[in-house]
């Protein structure tokens, strides 16, 4: 008698978590409809989110151009009479920086961008700004790394000295586009 209830137990147990799970299944799917739901909501707030970690341009101070390429600085240095330069006559202070471009409000591929880079305080204040031209194609959704950039250093211009004195993990950097060329001839202006 004893061995046939062990048998008989094991059964009920072995069929305990399948009928739980059968119970739960209504629950699971509710909870997949709900998930799915929500998908759309959550995806627009990820572009949003991307889209502010890429410009920092917000509220009224926001222009049209603002949000088709984001700009990452690095590599900010400050060259002492001219060293880095190729030119060894031009014995000038020049401030550098390498700067990469992430086209991703780009909706075609682009033969050349005109805007201004601004260099910002962590507020978002504009600094300093210099105008860009990136005359290489860029692809939509694509990156573009320029090549080394910089300015002469004037130690009587407030926005040099900012530039000059800041560090880089204190600043905020965004690019507003003014014109766009693209390959297919067509522009845009902003």
């Amino acid at each position: 008698m004893r061995r046939k209830l062990v048998p008989i137990t094991v059964l009920i147990l072995a069929a305990l978590p399948t009928l739980q799970i059968r119970q739960s299944d209504t629950g699971l799917e509710e909870r997949l409809a709900s998930v799915e739901r929500w998908r759309p909501t959550v995806e627009e707030r990820l572009e949003r989110m991307e889209r502010s970690r890429a410009s920092t341009v917000t509220g009224s101070n926001a222009q049209a151009g603002d949000e088709i390429l984001s700009v990452a600085i690095r590599n900010k240095r400050f060259d002492r009479d001219g060293a880095e330069d190729n030119r060894p006559w031009r014995q000038v202070d020049t401030i550098w920086w390498d700067a990469t471009y992430e086209a991703y409000g780009l909706h075609k591929d682009a033969r050349s961008i005109q805007g201004l880079l601004q260099f910002c305080d962590l507020f978002g204040d504009t600094q300093f700004e210099v105008k860009v031209n990136i005359n290489d194609p860029v692809r939509a959704k694509g990156r573009y790394r320029g090549p080394s950039a910089g300015v002469d250093f004037q130690k009587d211009d407030k926005g040099h000295r900012w530039l000059a004195s800041t560090k880089l993990q204190d600043m905020t950097f965004r690019f507003r586009v003014r014109r766009i060329l693209y390959l297919d001839g067509s522009r845009e202006e902003f």
